[in-house]
């Protein structure tokens, strides 16, 4: 393995661990509806309003809901982690293929 192909693999696993560091989140409701909410460490799933307005007789009063997320969309997440390795194998294949000029 050269020395490119060496920096283009670190840079892949760099990018991978904070892929899975931060991570998309979802918020699934009590009727099982999934919402995405974002991104967030996965320590610390980001905070969202879900509220809304409650009209009592033409007045407006707006609710206002914090919910945190409460699951990782492991689907999205599982496409992050496959495009890196797909474009890092690529990227070493490519370099690994690469003609050193002689010197001299």
């Amino acid at each position: 393995m050269n020395s490119s192909q060496k920096k283009v693999l670190l840079i892949g696993v760099i990018l991978a661990a904070v892929a899975l560091m931060y991570v998309p989140w979802n918020y699934i409701d009590d009727d099982g509806e999934r919402q995405s909410v974002g991104y967030g460490l996965i320590t610390k799933p980001p905070v969202f309003n879900d509220g809304g307005a409650i009209d009592i007789f033409g007045l407006k009063i707006a609710v206002v809901n914090r919910e945190r997320a409460n699951e990782i969309d492991s689907a999205r997440l599982a496409l992050i982690v496959a495009v890196i390795v797909v474009v890092t194998g690529g990227l070493i294949i490519f370099f690994g293929n690469r003609q050193v000029a002689p010197k001299g």
